[in-house]
This record gives C-alpha cells, sequence and structure tokens, in this order.
C-alpha cells in the first residue's frame, strides 16, 4: 500500500542550477524507480540559515511531495 510523503532538502548554493535540476532528478528517479509517484516538486529557493552549517549560511530549498512503497 502506497503511502504519502514530503521530503525537504537543503544543497549548496555553489552546486549552481544545473546541479540542483541533477540532484531533483536523481531523487524522481529513486522514487519512480521503486514504483512510487512524484506529486509536486516545490522550490524555495536559497534562504538563509538560522546558524551557520559547516561554515555555510544559506542553501537552496527544496519540497518534494510523492506516494510511494515503505520499502521504496
Amino acid at each position: 500500500m502506497e503511502r504519502h510523503y514530503e521530503t525537504i532538502w537543503i544543497v549548496r548554493t555553489e552546486l549552481g542550477a544545473p546541479g540542483i535540476k541533477e540532484i531533483q532528478e536523481k531523487a524522481s528517479a529513486a522514487i519512480e524507480s521503486g514504483k512510487g509517484t512524484v506529486n509536486k516538486v516545490d522550490e524555495w529557493g536559497v534562504r538563509r540559515f538560522a546558524y551557520p552549517i559547516q561554515k555555510k549560511n544559506e542553501g537552496y530549498y527544496t519540497l518534494m511531495d510523492f506516494n510511494a512503497l515503505p520499502a521504496a
């Protein structure tokens, strides 16, 4: 039985648009290979952190909404 999931990930802004798209495509491919479906990808863009993480002050946020089997 499929379940509904939401995942947010943050990537370094130094990757640029091509790197960010590549990560999104890999995540979508991994979900679809596990017989899941991606409902929505919402790009929140660059946001400042409340405190530095690994000496970085900002990151690129992406929210993915999908359905998948728990094993996927």
